[in-house]
């Protein structure tokens, strides 16, 4: 399970031919509709370059309405790495960088969309953070935000509000350095920091990432041995 809470991209110089009414930095707002756009008829781009170096395992694109991606990762040293992705809009993807690397820039050059309004919406570049495995029946659930009123006849009105997904796990029998690991996570994020979680990295279709805020933190119970063991639940709440 692989979380990705603190954006590096926040400490880069940013640049990219947005329009005048938008701004680069959009691409890592708090809130997803807050996105960088660019004009119809060019080619959108974006910059990152980091004026320390830095190391980084993960860049992260998603909430877009281009078509394809072309990424150049500039190292420290040696030869630059290069990616070429079909994009989603409904899809968040997962570029894996050099870990053993220092980054130096990050270049990403879109394919706009046809006869649309080319954005970005969110880009992530960072390291993750492995959370131990938790027990194999996650529960999720849609949380319904609109509300159905009656009539004095009985007939109901209201207005459907989409829903957001509700995400909780149990953790059973974690060892109490790995319990330090959550812990870290938790006072990264607290309950207030939206953040990409990826519950099944093997399973997209399946179970898909979502971008989240931690709503329940744990309730370490030490379990009845001689040795420090852990049971927990951890709880998440779609962001947008």
């Amino acid at each position: 399970m692989n979380v990705y809470p603190i954006n590096l991209i926040a400490g880069a110089s940013l640049s990219g031919n947005v329009l005048s009414y938008s701004d680069v930095r959009n691409i890592y707002h708090k809130y997803l509709n807050h996105r960088a756009y660019f004009a119809q008829g060019v080619v959108p781009t974006i910059a990152m370059e980091w004026t320390t170096p830095l190391y980084m395992d993960s860049l992260i694109i998603a909430n877009t309405n281009c078509t394809k991606a072309i990424i150049s990762v500039a190292y420290s040293s040696g030869a630059p790495q290069v990616f070429i992705r079909e994009l989603d809009i409904a899809r968040i993807e997962f570029f894996e960088l050099d870990p053993l690397k220092l980054t130096r820039k990050i270049s990403v050059s879109f394919t706009a969309p046809v006869n649309a309004q080319p954005y970005v919406g969110y880009c992530f570049a960072g390291n993750k953070m492995i959370l131990p495995r938790f027990t194999v029946n996650p529960e999720r659930e849609p949380t319904m935000r609109g509300e159905s009123q009656r009539t004095n006849n009985g007939q109901s009105y209201g207005k459907a509000v989409p829903t957001l997904d509700k995400i909780s796990v149990k953790y059973l029998r974690i060892p109490d350095d790995t319990k330090k690991i959550v812990d870290d996570y938790i006072q990264s994020v607290q309950k207030v920091v939206p953040h990409i979680v990826d519950w099944y990295p093997e399973a997209h279709e399946a179970f898909p990432p979502l971008y989240v805020t931690l709503t329940t933190g744990p309730v370490n119970t030490k379990r009845a041995e001689n040795d420090f063991f852990w049971d927990f639940n951890l709880g998440w709440l779609e962001a947008r």
